[in-house]
C-alpha cells in the first residue's frame, strides 16, 4: 500500500476494479487468512492494522469502497462507483478465496441506516433493511467458516478536526474540539442494534471517549482523529491493537 509521511493513503487502483480497492497487508510469508472489508473508515485503519497484523504474523487483504457503507445492494447517490452492486461484488471476491478465518467489517453504519444519501434496493434505508442485508451477507460469509468480526464507529465531529484547531489558533485558543459522549452514544443507537449479527462486535467508545466527553486530541497533544471522523496514523494503530485483543484475532 502506498503511504505519504507516514499516513495511509491509498489501496490499490479502485478503477481496475470498478470502485473496489484491494490490497494485502500484514506479514507478506503468511496465509492471507485475515480480510478487511469497509469503506474509508477501514482505510484509515489499515495503516495501523497492517503493523499490528505483521507483529501478530498475521496475513490479510482489504477490499475497500470508500464513501460507500459495507452493506449489501446499499447505493450512495453522491458516488457513482457506490452502485448498489459494490459489496455483492466483495462479498462474491471474498467467497472465492481460500483459507479465510476472520472478515473484519469496519464502515459507518450510522450514515449507512440513516444518511439521506444511501439507497438500498432502491429505497430508502433503515435499520430494517440494514439488518435484512447483513443477515444474508454474514450468512454467506458463515458458509466458507469464516468467523465475522464487526468494529463500531468512533465519534463523528461536526467539523474537520485539523481545520477547527487551525481556526482556533489564528483566535488565540487551543481548545481541540470534542463531543459529549452521551451525544455520541445517541447517535450509535441504531447502529448497535447489528450487534447481534456478526460472531462478535467490537464496541469501541471507552477507547475513544472518557466518562463524559470524546476528545479529538490526547493528553500528549496528538489528533485521534484528523479530520471529522477518520483516525491518524498513530491511532489507527492504537484502534488496531484494541481490535486484535477484543477479537482474538
Amino acid at each position: 500500500y502506498v503511504q505519504r509521511d507516514g499516513v495511509f493513503m491509498d489501496c490499490g487502483d479502485p478503477s481496475d476494479t470498478r470502485g473496489i480497492q484491494i490490497c494485502d497487508f500484514g506479514d507478506p510469508a503468511a496465509p492471507r487468512s485475515l480480510v478487511l472489508w469497509g469503506d474509508s473508515l477501514a482505510l484509515a485503519l489499515l495503516s495501523g492494522l497492517n503493523d499490528v497484523a505483521r507483529e501478530s504474523g498475521r496475513g490479510g487483504i482489504a477490499f475497500i469502497a470508500r464513501g460507500c457503507p459495507p452493506v449489501p445492494d446499499l447505493q450512495n447517490i453522491k458516488v457513482p462507483t457506490c452502485d448498489g452492486d459494490t459489496h455483492n461484488k466483495v462479498l462474491n471476491l471474498i467467497e472465492a478465496r481460500t483459507g479465510v478465518q476472520d472478515v473484519v467489517i469496519v464502515g459507518n453504519f450510522v450514515g449507512a441506516i440513516s444518511a439521506g444519501n444511501v439507497l438500498i434496493d432502491g429505497h430508502a434505508s433503515s435499520l430494517g433493511l440494514v439488518r435484512e442485508k447483513y443477515t444474508l451477507a454474514l450468512d454467506r460469509l458463515g458458509s466458507i467458516n469464516a468467523r465475522t468480526t464487526m468494529l463500531e464507529q468512533g465519534p463523528l465531529f461536526s467539523e474537520s478536526v485539523s481545520d477547527a484547531l487551525l481556526r482556533n489558533l489564528r483566535h488565540g485558543h487551543t481548545e481541540p474540539p470534542i463531543l459529549n459522549r452521551q451525544d455520541h452514544l445517541t447517535s450509535l443507537r441504531q447502529a448497535r442494534e447489528l450487534a447481534d449479527l456478526p460472531d462478535l462486535y467490537v464496541e469501541t467508545v471507552d477507547f475513544f471517549c472518557n466518562d463524559s466527553v470524546c476528545p479529538s486530541m490526547d493528553d500528549e497533544n496528538q489528533l485521534i482523529v484528523f479530520d471529522t471522523n477518520h483516525v491518524t496514523r498513530e491511532y489507527s494503530k492504537r484502534l488496531a491493537v484494541h481490535l486484535f485483543q477484543e477479537a482474538g484475532l
